[in-house]
């Protein structure tokens, strides 16, 4: 064979094989990339009983209501020729969602349907619950009752929808709904509608009738009607007697795991590093010496990890090596009369007494599902609370609070410290440690928080 054809066949196999070798590297390659997305798949658990989603009619309602009500707010500004209401709304609205949202992007905490891989980071607090409450506490403050109440029950709807779905926590709801009612009592002012009135009801055809009535030197009448003057009412000096406060904060404790769940599971992780939580609390002062004050707070902790040993709960059997997600609940849901005693120079103290209510759940399944148990209780239990403020000078003042519950083998004690400084008569922002243990006969368990709170509270 001549020199020349030979080397011609060497050049052929040369680049048979090169090509061989990039085949076989592409192989290597895109098995390496094949066994990082089986990694990346394992990694990310799939949904179980307690984190999967809902969606049915409930959560769609919530989602056309979060629209609809503050919608019916710019409607009844249109109906009564209000403009400087619909700015008030505006306003009102506007500064809500960017407070939410910057809360959102600060705080961070994943959604009650986020698998333990991640997922949407921004649960709290709910900007649904912060755009519905924004337009039912405009009704009210602007235009009363009549509009005020069905726009609350519709905010409701909508904050129950988002808890319901697994889009948001209980106390993402609230949080929401605290801060938008806020803004609003910065922002709305009442509505002098002079003699205008509006009325929605059923009809006898199965209908809703809409009446509107107004005098005859109303503003369809050639006279100045409300946009060309101001139509809020004058301020009204004198006691505040209502005080509405947001409670936002941080649990700095394990409180699961230190409830027994590191025994089982030693590995265990919190879904929340940062735990956030909300609280409301309303307070009205009946007379100078004696209030009723009412207070929601939810609380829910969870966390995953690996079984060590065995665990059982409602009947269902969870074995060594088992994979779990667990989820505590502790809602409550109380009242307490307070009565004021004659302030000690610069000392004020007052005593109350009255009766809580708790939902406690423990809640469990495997990481990957198919394995749900729960076990929950309603415990009432009555209360004792004293708190303490000292005026240190000028807006600043230090406030203390103690709480002791008991009954039928239950029992909570709480303690906070802090301080707080009033922005006039009719706002107070302070800051504050929280303390609080709780002994859960039912569930055999004992549920401990600390944690930094910022309160912001009106006053009005």
């Amino acid at each position: 064979m001549p020199i020349k054809a030979l080397r011609l066949k060497a050049m052929q196999l040369k680049a048979t094989r090169l090509k061989a070798k990039l085949l076989q590297a592409r192989l290597l390659q895109a098995s390496a990339l094949l066994g990082t997305s089986l990694n990346l798949v394992a990694m990310a658990a799939p949904y179980n009983a307690i984190n999967e989603s809902i969606d049915d009619g409930f959560v769609e309602a919530g989602d056309i209501l979060v629209i609809a009500i503050p919608a019916t707010g710019y409607l009844a500004s249109w109906l009564y020729d209000d403009f400087e209401g619909a700015k008030q709304l505006t306003f009102s609205v506007l500064t809500t969602q960017l407070i939410v949202e910057a809360t959102k992007s600060t705080v961070g905490r994943y959604r009650p349907n986020s698998n333990v891989a991640g997922g949407s980071y921004k649960s709290f607090p709910s900007g649904h619950s912060a755009g519905a409450f924004s337009g039912a506490a405009f009704l009210q403050s602007r235009y009363g009752s009549r509009w005020g109440i069905p726009a609350y029950l519709g905010a409701g709807v909508v904050a129950a929808s988002r808890v319901h779905g697994r889009r948001h926590y209980a106390d993402d709801v609230l949080g929401g709904a605290g801060i938008a009612i806020l803004v609003n009592q910065y922002f709305v002012e009442r509505y002098d509608n002079q003699g205008l009135a509006v009325s929605l009801f059923p009809n006898d055809e199965g209908g809703l009738q809409f009446n509107l009535s107004m005098p005859l030197d109303g503003p369809l009448n050639g006279r100045a009607g409300p946009r060309a003057e101001k139509r809020a009412q004058p301020a009204v000096h004198g006691p505040k007697r209502h005080r509405f406060a947001v409670n936002l904060g941080f649990n700095m404790t394990d409180s699961l795991g230190m409830a027994g769940a590191k025994d089982l599971l030693p590995d265990s992780q919190l879904v929340d590093d940062h735990q956030p939580f909300s609280y409301l609390l309303y307070e009205y002062l009946d007379s100078s010496k004696t209030s009723l004050q009412l207070e929601l707070s939810p609380n829910e902790t969870r966390l995953f990890g690996t079984l060590s040993g065995e665990f059982e709960l409602d009947g269902k059997q969870y074995q060594d090596g088992d994979s779990l997600y667990l989820a505590f609940k502790q809602w409550s849901l109380g009242s307490q009369y307070f009565y004021r005693f004659a302030p000690q120079g610069d000392w004020h103290f007052k005593l109350g007494g009255g009766l809580y209510a708790y939902w406690v759940e423990l809640e469990v399944d495997y990481l990957t599902g198919g394995q749900y148990a729960g076990e929950g209780s309603l415990e009432v239990m009555p209360s004792i609370e004293g708190r303490t403020r000292y005026h240190i000078g000028g807006g600043l003042s230090a406030d203390a609070m103690a709480r002791f519950q008991a009954w039928s083998g239950n029992q909570l004690v709480a303690a906070e410290a802090g301080l707080s400084y009033a922005l006039g008569e009719e706002w107070v922002m302070g800051l504050k440690y929280a303390y609080s243990e709780a002994k859960w006969d039912a569930l055999n368990m004992e549920y401990q928080t600390d944690s930094i709170v910022l309160t912001v509270e009106n006053r009005f």
